[in-house]
């Protein structure tokens, strides 16, 4: 019982850290996105990105996460995210200027996109997460929300509870423990009286 007491305790400590961060990072989301008005979230470098159309069948589906990272180098077949007629879009490399802007096509996609300028690309896709948006989604829903943090609380009130009687049933069996001893040694001691009499 006492292993998995602490498996649950070790579980819940893992489930409150990674609500803190996501509490975390929510709060810096809404200050870039709101107070800042900036088109799109980044931390150290790094923005994440739902895909929201099929552009890009072949690699990546809609509602894939992607990872995209600032970077300086591109080459071709790299896929990039980028602002174009006021969207953000990501497609692949087809072809580098000679001005270093860039052809870019979706792989699902018959035709070439327009010119990609060097500052209109926010970075390079790192990592894809298949269907990534859809755990986003269910754990932005303030109703899922409430329900894990209701389930963490009760968790953790019977882990304590169960504690707590685990600790007075320990201090029962030490204060009987204590008692038998005493016992014990007043018998010895009879004994050892009776004897040298």
């Amino acid at each position: 019982m006492k292993l998995i007491e602490k498996l649950i305790k070790i579980i819940l400590n893992i489930v409150i850290a990674f609500i803190s961060i996501l509490v975390i990072l929510a709060i810096y989301n809404f200050i870039q996105l709101n107070i800042l008005k900036q088109s799109y979230n980044t931390f150290f470098g790094f923005s994440i990105f739902n895909i929201s159309s099929g552009s890009m069948k072949e690699t990546i589906q809609i509602n894939d996460i992607i990872i995209v990272k600032e970077e300086e180098k591109m080459k071709k077949g790299d896929i990039i995210t980028f602002f174009q007629d006021d969207q953000i879009i990501t497609h692949r490399i087809i072809e580098i200027l000679d001005d270093g802007s860039f052809i870019t096509k979706g792989d699902a996609n018959n035709s070439k996109d327009s010119k990609v300028n060097k500052q209109n690309v926010i970075g390079k896709v790192i990592k894809i997460l298949p269907k990534g948006g859809v755990w986003i989604q269910v754990f932005s829903d303030t109703k899922v929300i409430s329900c894990i943090v209701i389930t963490l609380i009760f968790v953790g009130i019977t882990i304590e509870s169960n504690e707590d009687k685990n600790a007075k049933q320990k201090r029962k069996r030490n204060h009987f423990s204590v008692f038998l001893k005493n016992v014990r040694g007043n018998l010895i001691n009879d004994q050892k009286k009776e004897k040298k009499e």
